[in-house]
């Protein structure tokens, strides 16, 4: 029992780490084509992404 609960543990925080990764890949692909669009456009990048 003890060793299926360390295994789960450890496949859980293994899951989290890699979505995260993925949500921060994601949201820096956006981030990075958001500002390139701007630049192109000559818009403000404030302005767009709104910060």
């Amino acid at each position: 029992m003890y060793d299926n609960t360390n295994q789960r543990d450890y496949l859980k925080a293994e899951i989290e780490y890699r979505a995260g990764r993925i949500r921060s890949d994601i949201a820096g692909r956006r981030k990075r084509r958001t500002m390139t669009l701007a630049r192109r456009w000559g818009v403000d990048e404030t302005t767009v992404t709104g910060r």
